[in-house]
C-alpha cells in the first residue's frame, strides 16, 4: 500500500468538503446571516482539519508504529467524539446539507439485488403456488394442475440455488453484504451449500452436555497460564470443587451454574473478556446463552460457537489483529477502514472453533442462544411494528437464532463492531426479499445489551469499566430525544460520524447503560472489570489498541481474574435465587465524604487528606502541604473506584504526579 499517495487522497477528500463550507460562510456573512460565523473557528472545518492534521503525520512516512499507549493505526486516534462534543453539531450538519447533501448509496448492494432477482422471482412463484394450492379444497379439479406447476417451479428453484420450497430461507433469516462476502457469492449467486437452512438452538443447553457432548474436551487456562485439558463431566466437577474451596467461594460443590452472559462494547478493552471467561469456567460458572455489542459481540459469538478459554486466549494474540485497521479512506465507503480483514479473520476463527471448513458459520450452527446487536442507519423496508425510526429500539438490529438463523455470525459481529467513520458500515441485503439494511456499531444505541435473551438464567452483565466513570452526572443522566424519522447516511465518512454521534447522544444510550449497571433488575448481576492497572493507572487498555501488549496485558489479565473471583465470592450463592441481584461497583457517594490515604510518590511518603470541597491536600513527612484542586466530581469518582477496587491511593498518586 502506498501510504504517501493515500495521504494525498485523504487531504484532497477532506479539503473538498471543507472548502465549500469556507466559501459558503463567506456568502452567508455577506448577507444571509451570521449564524455560521463560528464554524470557521470551531465547526465543521475544525473537525475536518483536526482529522487531517492527525492523519497526515501518521500516514505520510508509510509507517504504522506500535505500542501499548497507541491507538488506531498504532499512533493515530481519530477522536471525533471529543471534537464533535465541543461544537454545534446540528449547525455543522445544516451547513453540510447545503454544500454536500447526504446521499445513501450502495452500488454493490444494488448490483447484488439485480443478480438475485431470478432467485426472488422463482421463490415468489413457488410460494404463490403453494398458497394457491393450500386454498383449494380436496377434490378440486384445479389441484392437479397447480401441483404440477408447483413441482416445476420447485425444481427450477433447486436448480438455480440448491434450495427447495421447504429449505429456502424465510424473509429476514439470511443477510449478505456483497462486498464483504464477495468470495462466498461468485457472480452474486446464493447457494444452499454456502448458506444452508438448519434447525437452530433456541434454548440454553445443559452446561455439561454442551461442553463434553460427543467426546469433546475443554481446555481450561489457570491463573498461571497452565492449560488443563478436561475430558469428562466428572473431571470438570472435581476441578471446580477444588477451585471453589481454594478461592473461598460460598459454595464448594462442583456442579456448574448456567448463566446468560451479556458483554459490553469497548474495542481493545475487550481483551479483558478472555481472562474473565477463563476464571468463570474455573469456578464452574458456564455461559449457556450470550449477547454482545461491538467487541462484546466478538467474545459472545466465539463463546456461542464453542470456543474454550485456551482458544480465546490464542485469538487475542492472533497477529491478524494488527491488520484489522485496513486503511480505505474513500469517503463514499463510510469509514477510514473497510473491515475486510476483520471479517475474514472472524470467519476463519469461527470455522476453526466449529470445525466447519467449507462454508461460513451461521447462527444455526451455534451451541447456545446468541444475540448480537447493531445499529440501523437505513432500512428499505422496516418490519411491521418497527416503522417508527424515532425510537431507539426500532433502530436496534438484533442478530440471533430466532431472527437471522441462516446469516453468517462473522457478518453480525462485523456489523456490531462497525464504529461509525472508523469502519465501513455493513450494507446487507436479504436475497429472498431484496430488503436492504445499513448497520453500524451496536453501541450507538446499546453498549451493554441486557434483556434480549428469552430464558430464565441468571444474567451476568459484564462491562468494561473505565476510571472515574460511575458518577450520576453528564451523559450518565442524559434524557433521550426523538431520533431522526427517516433513513440516515452511513456511506460517507463525515455523515457516518455526525449521524452516529448525534443519534448516540439523542438516544441517551450511555444513560440507559448506566441505569443497567447501577440499578440491576432481579436476576441481573453486574460485573465491572477495570481496564486499567489498579497499581499503575498510567497502564490501561484502550478502544483502538486491539493487539496484545506483552508488557501491560499480562498484568491486566491477572487483575481481571482476581476481580471476577472476588465478584463470584460475593454473588455465587445468589445466582438463581428469586429476586436476587448484585453489582460490584457502587454509585452513591456520602454527603460528608472524608478520607485520609497514604500516598508514595518519587520515593517520598505523603498523606492525602480530603474533608469536602474540590481540593485534596498532600502532606509530606516534613509537614509541608500541597493543595491539589481536582474538583469535587473527580474526587467523588476516584473514591467510588477506590471503594470497588482498592486503588484510591494509586489514583491520587497519579493525580499528584500529573500536577507536577
Amino acid at each position: 500500500m502506498d501510504l504517501k499517495k493515500l495521504t494525498q487522497t485523504i487531504a484532497h477528500d477532506l479539503q473538498k468538503v471543507a472548502q465549500p463550507i469556507v466559501d459558503l460562510e463567506k456568502k452567508v456573512e455577506r448577507g444571509l446571516t451570521g449564524a455560521v460565523d463560528a464554524l470557521e473557528g470551531k465547526g465543521a472545518n475544525a473537525a475536518l482539519r483536526e482529522i487531517e492534521k492527525q492523519l497526515r503525520p501518521a500516514l505520510s512516512d508509510g509507517k504504522v508504529p506500535q505500542g501499548s499507549d497507541q491507538s488506531l493505526f498504532g499512533g493515530l486516534k481519530i477522536d471525533y467524539g471529543s471534537i464533535l462534543s465541543k461544537i454545534d453539531v446540528e449547525k455543522v450538519k445544516k451547513v453540510l446539507k447545503w454544500v454536500f447533501p447526504p446521499h445513501i448509496h450502495d452500488p454493490d448492494g444494488d448490483k447484488f439485488k439485480q443478480q438475485t432477482q431470478p432467485l426472488r422471482d422463482t421463490l415468489g412463484q413457488v410460494r404463490s403456488l403453494r398458497s394457491q394450492l393450500d386454498s383449494l379444497p380436496p377434490g378440486d379439479p384445479r389441484r392437479a394442475q397447480v401441483e404440477q406447476q408447483l413441482k416445476a417451479a420447485d425444481a427450477k428453484l433447486q436448480q438455480l440455488s440448491g434450495y427447495t420450497e421447504q429449505t429456502a430461507p424465510k424473509p429476514g433469516a439470511l443477510w449478505i453484504d456483497p462486498q464483504l462476502q464477495s468470495k462466498e457469492i461468485p457472480g452474486g449467486q446464493v447457494k444452499a451449500s454456502t448458506y444452508p437452512t438448519q434447525k437452530p438452538v433456541l434454548q440454553p443447553p445443559d452446561p455439561l452436555e454442551m461442553m463434553f457432548k460427543g467426546g469433546k474436551t475443554v481446555n481450561l487456562v489457570g491463573e498461571d497460564g497452565k492449560v488443563t485439558q478436561v475430558s469428562s463431566p466428572e473431571q470438570y466437577k472435581q476441578i471446580v470443587a477444588a477451585n471453589r474451596a481454594a478461592a473461598g467461594m460460598p459454595r464448594t460443590d462442583g456442579n456448574p451454574i448456567a448463566v446468560h452472559l451479556s458483554l459490553e462494547g469497548g474495542g481493545g478493552k475487550g481483551k479483558r473478556y478472555g481472562p474473565a471467561f477463563s476464571e468463570m469456567l474455573e469456578q464452574g460458572v458456564v455461559p449457556a446463552s450470550v449477547s454482545g455489542t461491538s467487541v462484546g459481540s466478538i467474545a459472545a459469538g466465539l463463546i456461542a460457537a464453542g470456543a474454550d478459554p485456551k482458544r480465546v486466549s490464542e485469538m487475542v494474540k492472533d497477529p491478524a489483529l494488527s491488520k484489522w485497521f485496513d486503511v480505505d479512506l474513500i469517503p463514499d465507503d463510510g469509514g477510514v477502514t473497510n473491515g475486510q480483514v476483520a471479517y475474514d479473520t472472524l470467519d476463519r476463527w469461527l470455522r476453526e472453533v466449529t470445525g466447519i471448513k467449507d462454508r461460513p458459520v451461521t447462527f444455526a450452527d451455534l451451541k447456545m442462544p446468541c444475540q448480537l446487536i447493531a445499529a440501523t442507519y437505513a432500512d428499505s423496508a422496516p418490519p411491521k411494528g418497527k416503522e417508527d425510526l424515532t425510537r431507539p429500539e426500532n433502530r436496534t438490529f438484533v442478530f440471533s437464532q430466532e431472527t437471522t438463523p441462516d446469516t453468517p455470525v462473522a457478518l453480525a459481529i462485523r456489523a456490531s463492531m462497525a464504529i461509525p467513520a472508523v469502519w465501513d458500515p455493513v450494507e446487507m441485503v436479504d436475497p429472498t426479499t431484496g430488503r436492504s439494511v445499513h448497520l453500524t456499531d451496536g453501541g450507538v444505541f446499546d453498549g451493554l445489551p441486557m434483556h434480549y435473551q428469552n430464558n430464565n438464567l441468571p444474567v451476568i452483565g459484564m462491562h468494561l469499566y473505565e476510571r472515574d466513570s460511575n458518577l450520576a452526572a453528564g451523559d450518565n443522566v442524559k434524557q433521550p430525544k426523538p431520533l431522526p424519522k427517516d433513513n440516515q447516511d452511513s456511506t460517507h465518512i463525515i455523515w457516518n460520524a455526525l449521524n452516529g454521534w448525534t443519534m448516540h447522544q439523542d438516544s441517551a444510550a450511555d444513560a440507559r447503560d448506566y441505569q443497567d449497571r447501577n440499578a440491576p433488575k432481579a436476576g441481573d448481576f453486574m460485573l465491572g472489570v477495570p481496564v486499567w492497572n489498579l497499581d499503575n493507572p498510567n497502564q490501561e487498555d484502550d478502544t483502538f489498541g486491539l493487539t496484545y501488549d506483552d508488557k501491560v496485558d499480562p498484568i491486566l489479565d491477572q487483575q481481571s481474574r482476581q476481580v471476577v473471583r472476588s465478584f463470584l465470592r460475593q454473588e455465587l450463592d445468589q445466582f438463581g435465587k428469586a429476586g436476587a441481584s448484585g453489582k460490584n461497583i457502587d454509585n452513591v457517594v456520602p454527603a460528608d465524604l472524608k478520607f485520609s490515604v497514604p500516598v508514595v510518590s518519587g520515593g517520598k511518603s505523603y498523606t492525602a487528606s480530603y474533608g469536602g470541597g474540590d481540593v485534596v491536600s498532600f502532606t509530606g513527612a516534613d509537614g509541608k502541604r500541597k493543595d491539589l484542586k481536582l474538583g469535587q466530581g473527580q474526587i467523588d469518582a476516584m473514591w467510588l473506584d477506590g471503594q470497588a477496587f482498592g486503588d484510591l491511593s494509586a489514583q491520587l498518586r497519579k493525580a499528584f504526579e500529573d500536577a507536577k
